[in-house]
């Protein structure tokens, strides 16, 4: 078991999204103009961000042998928004585990 998510921990990947458990899905937190450092405009770069995807749904659909699955973005690596769910649900990532 490895207790990040590509390089996130778990208070990380809380910082950057909400779970709604009940329904299973994902939705961007705003953020924070800190955030935004390497930015050379971390205050207009921020209001873009929380204008754009702040309170919306995490990812998107994609295809995969026919079966939909939603996908999230998190540092680099297209992450199962399920795996996102289970993670931060049981506090570790488990790559081989079969998520569905």
């Amino acid at each position: 078991m490895i207790d990040n998510l590509y390089g996130y921990s778990k208070e990380e990947v809380e910082k950057l999204i909400h779970v709604d458990f009940e329904n299973g899905k994902l939705f961007w937190k705003e953020r924070s103009e800190d955030m935004f450092h390497t930015s050379p405009n971390p205050l207009k770069q921020c209001g873009w961000w929380n204008r754009s995807f702040a309170g919306k749904e995490c990812g998107c659909v994609c295809d995969y042998n026919g079966v939909l699955y939603r996908r999230t973005n998190l540092n680099g690596k297209s992450v199962l928004n399920a795996r996102v769910i289970l993670f931060l649900h049981h506090s570790y990532n488990e790559p081989k585990l079969v998520v569905d």
